[in-house]
């Protein structure tokens, strides 16, 4: 009977938090921002893993300062990750690329303290991360004595690049009068980069005139937002809850639209587990300028096996879209975005040293501007 009672309990708690977050999207209503951040490609498979994709119920302390808040509370003792992540170029049309910037900066940072049955937890990771090539274009200048009206001074090569680092500090409980129910807290401050580089490495034409020196334009912005998630063990069933509130660059004119995400694990499944997770991604309440963005549903699903008593391997599938309300307007647009990339994992334990290893390749069921190659490495301790 207790045990009854205290399931309904969790349930409600569970309902409340869903119908609290629903009525706080339309609350939250960004300002009017310009397309700054509407390029897919930039954002960041950031809750990738050995164990496959799950930003709910499973993943890594090296992915944590990204993830549900309330995962942290399963590590016991000081932990400490770090990963990085690589990923190939896409061409976008024509001579234009995107390409991940600055290789070397870790894709996440993340440490878990354990103080009684509180965990406590600081990390970094890469929330957004874009460049764009264009390629090569004609320098040319006005010449009313040529015979075309302009002479041409060479060539000259145009970059764009955006990154959002967030720096995160959060906390996991246990919630009280329950049995088995973590509540997480995460603060979130958001960095935002732009850097525009005009590379004016040309090649002089007859008309002899010479090449200016290289341009670069920087701006920056910040802001500082919440998320909330719960977990939920019983048996051998985990659920998992979590609200990521987005960011709002007013500087800039761009933002990062909110999350809402589900997810649950089935334990010992024969040798194997079992984990799906759904995000509903929000980005019908940024009100763009020009053109407004459909929000999103993503879902992924996942496999893991246990190979060995210290090696385990995943194989699973992460869908993702991107289309403009208007869909006349932009039909032919709205086909290049849709997005599945296969997945594959191995999380290999040697004492306390875990180290994960996930691709991602999007290159067989995807459109072609979504089509490439995520490489992700990761390493994890716990202190004894």
């Amino acid at each position: 009977m207790k045990i009854f009672i205290e399931r309904k309990r969790i349930l409600c708690i569970f309902i409340y938090c869903l119908l609290a977050s629903s009525y706080l999207y339309p609350q939250y209503q960004l300002a009017p921002v310009g397309p700054i951040l509407d390029e897919p490609q930039g954002f960041i498979l950031e809750s990738l893993s050995g164990y496959g994709y799950s930003n709910t119920v499973i993943n890594t302390i090296s992915n944590s300062s990204g993830l549900n808040p309330a995962l942290i509370f399963a590590h016991k003792t000081f932990s400490i990750g770090i990963s990085n992540q690589f990923e190939t170029r896409i061409d976008l049309m024509q001579d234009t690329q995107y390409y991940r910037i600055s290789a070397l900066i870790p894709q996440s940072i993340c440490c878990v303290m354990p103080f009684r049955s509180i965990r406590l937890g600081l990390g970094f990771h890469q929330k957004y991360n874009f460049g764009k090539d264009f390629g090569l274009f004609n320098a040319t200048r006005v010449d009313p004595d040529s015979d075309s009206g302009y002479a041409e001074l060479g060539t000259v090569r145009l970059y764009k690049e955006i990154l959002v680092y967030n720096y995160t500090s959060f906390i996991a409980v246990p919630v009280p009068k329950t049995r088995d129910l973590i509540l997480g807290i995460r603060i979130n401050y958001y960095q935002f980069k732009w850097h525009h580089i005009q590379d004016p490495s040309l090649i002089l034409s007859e008309s002899g005139y010479p090449a200016e020196q290289i341009t670069e334009s920087e701006k920056t912005d910040h802001d500082v937002t919440l998320s909330l998630g719960l977990l939920y063990d019983i048996k051998n069933v985990r659920l998992g809850m979590y609200y990521e509130q987005g960011a709002d660059f007013d500087d800039v004119h761009g933002s990062i639209p909110d999350k809402l995400a589900f997810g649950f694990l089935v334990l010992d499944i024969g040798f194997l587990d079992f984990h799906a997770n759904l995000n509903y991604v929000f980005w019908d309440k940024i009100t763009y300028i020009i053109d407004p963005i459909n929000s999103q549903i993503e879902y992924s699903g996942h496999i893991l096996f246990h190979i060995l008593k210290s090696l385990s391997s995943s194989l699973g599938v992460i869908h993702t879209n991107y289309r403009m309300q208007n869909d006349e307007l932009y039909n032919i647009f709205n086909t290049y975005y849709n997005t599945y990339y296969l997945t594959f994992g191995l999380i290999y334990t040697y004492k306390n040293i875990n180290f994960d290893i996930s691709i991602a390749d999007s290159h067989l069921f995807s459109d072609d501007m979504r089509k490439n190659t995520v490489f992700k490495l990761g390493f994890d301790v716990n202190i004894m």
